[in-house]
């Protein structure tokens, strides 16, 4: 009877105890990936790593109840398990006491995204017979990073429904979807070598009509054809699913039928080799009307090397647009095609016009725009390298307005125009003074001028002695000269003559400069003075 009393209450004990730490019995949830290496900065439908999520029973009858765990992004989600066609969010890999779409679910089922997170459940009771690991895997997650000032992107488990049995490893346990974010492109520069900036007169007349940019990835894979990116899937015709592009906006364009044209593009890699991106543009023209080209991929990037995209136009066509010397075009970069992350209230963007695969936020680079068109005064900039008056010799400076020529402007000949002529003086150790024809004491020269203009196909010729008295400075001078004309396509020759008698001439044509406002006088054979125009 003792032994009996003893032993009922150890039992009881014992049956307490046992149904103690069948109850307690825990499944403990982890979540970790292979993170995405980059992502661009930019970008609303990044791809992000898979995320897998293992849950661990300790023992054998461990008792459950109905869970949901949530996997908070930290930033929006810009798909679901039906967008984009091909590679939606989707449960993959369940292994153990998972199995995807019957005991492991996304919610809702309809969309299973909110703005940041996505949620699982998973039912109970009794999910875990026996002790061992069980693993479900969330892909294709899109996020939105434009704006989030991220450099790096986490996904965090938590427990969104707690359910009995079930812990997150230290509460809420993380892991890196994207490893690094960075601005898809670099601020695209002048390629001075295959175009340089185009000049075109305020009359029109475009004394270079050429101009290239260069347009640089960031990172190696951000040039990507639709093939090669979010795993390579392609939509049917008409759904979103393209390559990441570059849209080109130009600012400051003319109105009227002004317009620039016989636009390419070509891509090489960082080892100079020609790249297969296979760029082609929207059009080949841009004007005021439309504004912007956009460059599309037709073959694959390497997603090994940088690669830079060059983009060169060689004709501009002034058509009747008023020109004000001093104006520029400019053009700036985005990546495209560009549009929002969500829609009202966060609502899913899928249609082919806001729902483009890939997406990004407009950013407009560089900030201030690149001039690619530099519109400068109608004029002509020449250089008389010495000239002398006095001590027996005197300089004769004659300057021709050949923008009446046999050509035509129809056939590529000069638009006539008319002018005056301003004269800069640089004496050796004096300062520097000017004169303009039209002033008053204005020499007659050669009687070329009319009422101090240079008509279109005259010549007007005038001893530096005669030019020295009408600025009003003294009659001797030794230095050189800017003559600048108020019209294009002006030549002239600088003689040097001894007493007018026959026995010292000689002469030299004056140089020709390239706008400065164009091209800088700062060294470099773009900027050398010429005998061409």
């Amino acid at each position: 009877m003792k032994l009996k009393r003893v032993l009922m209450p150890m039992l009881v004990l014992g049956i307490i105890f046992g149904l103690s730490s069948v109850a307690h019995a825990q499944v403990t949830c982890s979540v970790d990936s292979t993170p995405v290496t980059r992502a661009t900065a930019t970008g609303h439908t990044e791809p992000t790593g898979d995320a897998r999520v293992t849950c661990s029973a300790a023992s054998a009858g461990t008792i459950t109840t109905t869970t949901v765990l949530q996997l908070d992004y930290g930033v929006s989600i810009t798909n679901s398990t039906s967008f984009p066609t091909g590679r939606p969010i989707a449960l993959t890999g369940c292994t153990g006491v998972f199995t995807c779409g019957t005991n492991v679910t996304l919610i809702p089922g309809g969309t299973s995204r909110q703005p940041g997170s996505i949620q699982v459940q998973i039912p109970g009771p009794s999910v875990f017979t026996g002790p061992g690991t069980s693993i479900f895997i969330v892909t294709g997650v899109l996020n939105s990073l434009a704006g989030t000032g991220k450099t790096s992107t986490l996904t965090t488990l938590t427990n969104a429904t707690p359910g009995n049995g079930y812990l997150i490893n230290g509460a809420a346990d993380s892991s890196t979807m994207i490893s690094t974010v960075l601005a898809g492109i670099k601020d695209p520069t002048i390629n001075s070598v295959a175009g340089g900036t185009a000049v075109l007169a305020a009359n029109g007349v475009s004394s270079d009509s050429t101009f290239a940019i260069d347009i640089t990835e960031n990172y190696v894979d951000m040039f990507r054809r639709e093939t090669q990116f979010n795993g390579g899937f392609v939509n049917p015709t008409g759904a979103p699913g393209a390559d990441t592009q570059l849209k080109l906006q130009f600012n400051n364009i003319p109105t009227g039928t002004f317009n620039i044209n016989n636009c390419s593009a070509t891509a090489t890699k960082a080892d100079t080799t020609a790249s297969t991106l296979a760029p082609s543009l929207s059009a080949t023209n841009v004007d005021s009307n439309i504004p912007f080209i956009t460059i599309n991929f037709d073959g694959d990037g390497d997603l090994s090397q940088v690669e830079t995209v060059t983009f060169k136009c060689t004709g501009i066509t002034p058509g009747n647009a008023v020109l004000t010397a001093g104006g520029a075009i400019t053009v700036q970069v985005t990546l495209a095609p560009t549009g929002a992350a969500l829609g009202a209230l966060g609502a899913l963007l899928s249609d082919a016009t806001t729902g483009q695969v890939p997406r990004f936020a407009s950013n407009l680079q560089p900030a201030t725009g690149l001039t690619v068109v530099s519109i400068v005064p109608a004029t002509t900039n020449l250089l008389a390298s010495f000239a002398i008056a006095g001590g027996g010799f005197d300089t004769g400076i004659a300057i021709s307005n050949t923008t009446a020529d046999p050509f035509g402007t129809t056939t590529g000949g000069a638009t006539p125009a008319n002018g005056a002529i301003t004269y800069t003086f640089f004496p050796n150790g004096g300062a520097s003074f000017s004169f303009t024809t039209g002033a008053a004491g204005t020499p007659t020269g050669n009687g070329g001028l009319t009422s101090g203009v240079l008509n279109a196909g005259n010549t007007y010729s005038v001893l530096l002695s005669e030019l020295l008295r009408a600025a009003g400075k003294g009659p001797a001078f030794n230095g050189y000269i800017f003559v600048t004309t108020n019209f294009t396509n002006a030549h002239g020759v600088a003689f040097a003559v001894s007493n007018f008698d026959g026995k010292f001439t000689s002469y030299v044509p004056l140089l020709v400069l390239p706008s400065p406002p164009a091209v800088g006088r700062t060294g470099g054979a773009s900027g050398a003075e010429q005998l061409a125009q």
